[in-house]
């Protein structure tokens, strides 16, 4: 079974989902992604 850990922190970033047994990342795309209300983005991080 692949287990992965939502909206984890992987060095200066937090991504939505992690794989640790794969050290695979997935980013998701969507509306609520699109919206800037409801981005909290690093500083350079675009």
């Amino acid at each position: 079974m692949v287990k992965f850990r939502r909206q984890h922190p992987v060095e200066s970033f937090i991504v939505d989902f992690y794989c640790p047994q794969h050290q695979l990342i997935i980013e998701v795309d969507g509306e609520v992604h699109d919206r800037q209300s409801s981005m909290i983005l690093p500083e350079g991080r675009a």
